[in-house]
């Protein structure tokens, strides 16, 4: 499967959750190579993935499975390729406890 093929696939499996994906041309000085910024939010009780749409492809697959990695994915089929890069994504328990001391 190619990048952008797996892009679509991610982007497929938000909808089935009823997640919408919205890529936005973030600014430059909030976003850079090493920091991508993107991810999950909630806005007014809807969740949502922001994606920079200034990033690279696979800067992009990386915030959407990172985020699709915090969603309860059971009841949704996904390809064992798509299932195995939000798998990669999930956060280790030391990064989840580290996200609750900020």
């Amino acid at each position: 499967m190619d990048l952008g093929q797996l892009y679509q696939e991610l982007c497929g499996a938000a909808r089935k959750l009823g997640v919408e994906v919205r890529a936005e041309a973030f600014d430059p000085g909030l976003s850079d190579a090493a920091r991508p910024r993107g991810g999950l939010c909630s806005i007014r009780g809807k969740q949502l993935i922001l994606v920079d749409a200034r990033g690279s492809l696979p800067d992009r697959i990386a915030t959407l499975a990172g985020a699709l990695s915090q969603m309860d994915l059971e009841s949704v089929f996904l390809t064992p390729i798509v299932r195995a890069t939000i798998g990669a994504y999930q956060p280790t328990g030391d990064q989840v406890e580290r996200s609750f001391r900020r």
